[in-house]
């Protein structure tokens, strides 16, 4: 929806046709469900299959040229609940969960054989017999963090799974959830360049250095009256923003917020509240350009573009939101089947590049301009 005139209308902005470029169309082994970015523009993209006709599995793309790096297949009983894709595009961390759904297990696999080199399983309790694991993510070629629910962390080398450091948490067992298919692990995130970590702690999000667990930011309190949980959070490719979503009310959420900060000082520069379409867990939130951020607001593809500095919602696109890359330079849209079906259906992602800095977004009232 957009406001012209006064009024809220339908509004939708075409990617093609905004974004310039054409996309770079990915052919995969059948309808995708997930997929992350690493890398930077030039990177890869592992993009999940989940079509039960064909072998379930990653296959990890060069974005530039569309060639396939490999494949690494995810037999069904070992539960995912979250991959990352290392930026060389060599490794993948399969974060698996338990019968519980809860964080057990870490596999890391070389892309190039599918060949699962090691298995390990971090914050291991030995006298509880659990692990208190919600999401793993690389932050560069040598080195990847896992994260607790209590919204601690350890930083780990994947070549000998040597712990190089860890920051324990504060907060109540299960107070960030495991990743668990969400198209994105809430309360937490990692900047680009894997040089920060922002995690939900209770009032906001503190900011770690990955070189040494040093606390080196905090936001403002979440702007919240009641009661909230922490949902998805994405840092803007440059570091200096973060956004994130948080669901309201005790239980099940009765809506969302959506916050941002300047990730350099922690003033939260900007908060609104998206409508949502249907359970407020499945919302997701990513960089659109470096002013705008996408709100996925529903089950529906169809999602909300925010102007932060107004903040208004300005219109609507056809994409999707994934974790991982420079998020406001790089997205991703899946093709859909036919007309009518919501759903990633057809064999077909693709990659979009956004416009350069020099084609920043201009908010003028009800319209989203940009170069065409």
């Amino acid at each position: 929806m957009a406001i012209e005139n006064g009024k809220l209308v339908p509004k939708t902005i075409d990617p093609p046709a905004v974004l310039g470029p054409a996309p770079t169309a990915v052919p995969v082994p059948g309808s995708s469900g997930f997929a992350a970015f690493a890398g930077g523009e030039r990177g890869y993209v592992g993009v999940a299959s989940n079509d039960k006709h064909v072998s379930h599995g990653v296959s990890v793309i060069k974005l530039d040229t569309g060639s396939a790096i490999g494949t690494v297949n995810l037999p069904g009983e070992r539960r995912e609940c979250g991959f990352s894709l290392s930026p060389d595009g060599r490794h993948l961390a399969i974060a698996r969960a338990n019968a519980s759904l809860e964080g057990e297990a870490v596999d890391l696999c070389t892309v190039a054989d599918g060949r699962t080199a090691a298995s390990f399983r971090p914050h291991f309790d030995p006298k509880a017999r659990t692990s208190d694991f919600v999401a793993a993510r690389f932050l560069t070629a040598d080195k990847f963090v896992t994260f607790t629910s209590t919204g601690g962390f350890a930083v780990w080398s994947p070549a000998d799974q040597t712990k190089l450091l860890s920051v324990p948490g504060a907060l109540k067992p299960q107070t960030i959830p495991s990743q668990w298919f969400k198209d994105r692990a809430c309360g937490l995130d990692a900047t680009p360049d894997g040089q920060t970590v922002a995690v939900f702690d209770g009032r906001g999000y503190a900011l770690y250095r990955t070189t040494d667990g040093t606390r080196v930011g905090r936001t403002d309190p979440v702007p919240a009256d009641g009661p909230y949980v922490a949902g998805p959070a994405c840092f803007r490719s440059d570091g200096t923003r973060l956004a994130a979503l948080f669901y309201l009310g005790a239980g099940k959420p009765t809506g969302i917020l959506a916050v941002v900060w300047d990730a350099r000082t922690g003033k939260q520069l900007a908060q609104f509240r998206p409508v949502v379409t249907s359970d407020p867990q499945e919302t997701g939130v990513q960089w659109f350009g470096p002013d705008h951020v996408i709100v996925r607001a529903g089950g529906g593809w169809k999602n909300q573009v925010w102007a932060v500095d107004i903040p208004q919602q300005v219109s609507e696109v056809v994409t999707h939101v994934f974790p991982g890359g420079p998020a406001d330079k790089l997205w991703a849209v899946v093709q859909k089947s036919s007309v009518g079906w919501d759903g990633p259906q057809a064999r077909t992602f693709s990659s979009r590049p956004a416009r350069r800095p020099s084609e920043r977004t201009r908010s003028c009232g009800s319209r989203t301009e940009g170069s065409r």
